[in-house]
């Protein structure tokens, strides 16, 4: 089990899959401040925001929520 925040996931999994903030940002059609928002844990996304997170970055939506390593999407 794992410690780190949901915010830190979430920025690992995007530094991981390779992308940029501005990249996500746009691909998601949010501001580029929300999604450091969400990664510094001063807001956490919508439940359809993180789904569209985890296909983005190749991992579950498990796997962002509770740093289950077994979270790479099939």
């Amino acid at each position: 089990m794992t410690l780190a925040s949901l915010g830190a996931r979430l920025r690992r999994s995007r530094e991981t899959a390779g992308f940029s903030a501005t990249q996500v940002a746009e691909r998601l059609g949010c501001d580029v401040r929300t999604l450091y928002r969400w990664e510094r844990n001063e807001f956490e996304p919508s439940i359809s925001m993180l789904a569209r997170l985890s296909a983005l970055y190749g991992v579950t939506p498990t796997h962002l929520v509770s740093g289950d390593d077994s979270g790479t999407a099939a």
